[in-house]
């Protein structure tokens, strides 16, 4: 598909414009007339879009039109079954425009205009990986090494321990298997999740993927581990990798559109409480397939990076993998240009408002492939005071191990490194003493990168490889409560 767009210039791009009712009316009734190929009501949309946009002179199309596809599903453990319709608050278009330079004057013109955000389009993986044949032997450590190595058991010394009770936590991938999980984790809560229906793709059920195994059942396994009682929501966002199917962030930008509305929604009636957990262990492999250059990877004005933003300013924790494009071990779906230092964190992972999570082995030597930073200079502006630099990753996390007793779950990549910080969040939000000390995202990331502990022999207090070092659940909770 990307080479068919290569060769006749079309270039994709991300339109979001806030939700008026007569927009939202046109935007529904385009989306449920478009499964029967009527014409004449996206014609009617178009019209309401370019009235928002002033704009003539560049022709497009109409890609696909994500925003409302998505329906909540109540899981076991969702505090009440009767739920009244959440709608986002900015509806997403995926447009459609011929070449570069129509898609650059089209975005210049629309950043112009108060109240829209528009950005190119571009394709997103999860951070699964695997470097066979460079490492022997395959697997380093086990689970249980990997908690030896950040001080996991700490949580459980607490009174009362902290097990992510009464935190919310939502796994952005391809899906986790419900039934998997339990065979782990048999209490474990589930809050149900977003049911995605995409053109082309079968309808997608949260808590049902089409591989049991697959890359959001091997995170969401690593979030347990460390918050065996977190709630957890599934949003199936990517396809299942047996496909082999890009996703790209048009789908990505609606997602967290829904969940911020939810997230609102639900707060604003009190039928879910308790602090809300971002995972997302996905981003960017390659470059080359972001037409115009830089636009989401290194602009902190993107549509996705902007919500990135207000999700932390209404107090979400977002938890992002660093990636796996390392310059010793990068993967095969890393761009020529995208691996090594300072060419291999993009876009929100780079975002300075999310903590952003390398992989070390389970012994705590750093895995080749793991991103290095730093981060893009565009996101300087949101870094904190005094940074020089996008400091980017914070800190890693273990990964490339297996589950004590059993070979078969295995965990690789940043993206397991990613669901042991997230499940990290989650157990720390759990205490009031560290939501007192560390109320805010900002709070607690800072506190996190303050615990984390620097490897001997490198070289500190932040270096590309391991950010501020190792997490370190005993140092951070030292600092942030004050006593051993």
């Amino acid at each position: 598909m990307e080479d068919e767009m290569q060769d006749t210039g079309q270039i994709r791009l991300i339109l979001e414009l806030p939700a008026d009712p007569a927009l939202l009316q046109a935007y529904r009734s385009a989306l449920d007339e478009r499964r029967e190929r009527l014409d004449a009501t996206l014609d009617r949309l178009k019209q309401r879009v370019n009235e928002r946009l002033q704009q003539g002179g560049i022709s497009y199309e109409f890609g696909d039109l994500p925003s409302l596809d998505f329906t909540f599903r109540p899981g076991p453990d969702f505090p009440g079954a009767d739920l009244p319709p959440v709608l986002p608050e900015r509806l997403v278009f995926g447009i459609i425009v011929d070449g570069r330079e129509k898609a650059a004057a089209f975005i210049a013109s629309a950043r112009r205009l108060s109240g829209v955000a528009v950005g190119t389009d571009v394709a997103i993986l999860g951070f699964n990986s695997w470097c066979p044949g460079r490492v022997s032997p395959s697997f380093f450590g086990t689970r249980g090494q990997a908690d030896r190595l950040i001080e996991a058991s700490v949580l459980m010394a607490t009174s009362p321990p902290m097990q992510g009770q009464g935190v919310n936590l939502i796994v952005v991938d391809e899906g986790f298997s419900e039934g998997r999980l339990r065979l782990r984790h048999p209490g474990f809560a589930f809050g149900g999740g977003w049911l995605v229906k995409q053109p082309g793709h079968p309808l997608r059920l949260p808590g049902a993927p089409a591989d049991p195994d697959s890359h959001g059942t091997m995170v969401a396994r690593n979030i347990l581990a460390v918050a065996p009682r977190v709630r957890l929501f599934d949003f199936p966002l990517l396809p299942d990798r047996i496909t082999d199917v890009l996703q790209y962030m048009l789908w990505a930008q609606a997602q967290l559109n829904i969940v911020l509305a939810s997230i609102a929604a639900w707060r604003a009636l009190h039928l879910v409480r308790g602090p809300w957990v971002l995972c997302n262990a996905w981003g960017i492999y390659d470059r080359r397939l972001e037409f115009v250059p830089g636009d989401y990877t290194d602009n902190a004005k993107h549509p996705y990076n902007l919500r990135v933003t207000d999700a932390d300013a209404k107090s979400i924790d977002q938890v992002y993998a660093a990636g796996n494009c390392g310059q010793f071990c990068p993967n095969m779906r890393c761009g020529p240009a995208d691996h090594g230092p300072g060419q291999s964190i993009f876009g929100a992972n780079s975002h300075p408002r999310v903590l952003t999570v390398g992989a070390v082995r389970a012994d705590g030597l750093w895995l080749g492939y793991s991103s290095q930073g730093p981060g893009q200079a565009d996101f300087l502006s949101l870094a904190p005071a005094g940074a020089s630099a996008v400091e980017k990753p914070d800190l890693c996390a273990p990964s490339h191990f297996v589950e004590d007793g059993d070979a078969h779950f295995v965990s690789t990549g940043t993206s397991a490194a990613c669901g042991i910080a997230a499940g990290t969040v989650a157990a720390l939000r759990t205490s009031a003493a560290v939501n007192g000390a560390a109320a805010t995202p900002a709070a607690l990331r800072a506190a996190l990168r303050a615990g984390a502990r620097m490897p001997p022999t490198a070289p500190g207090p932040w270096n590309f490889r391991h950010g501020y070092g190792i997490l370190d659940l005993r140092r951070t909770l030292t600092n942030i409560l004050g006593v051993p």
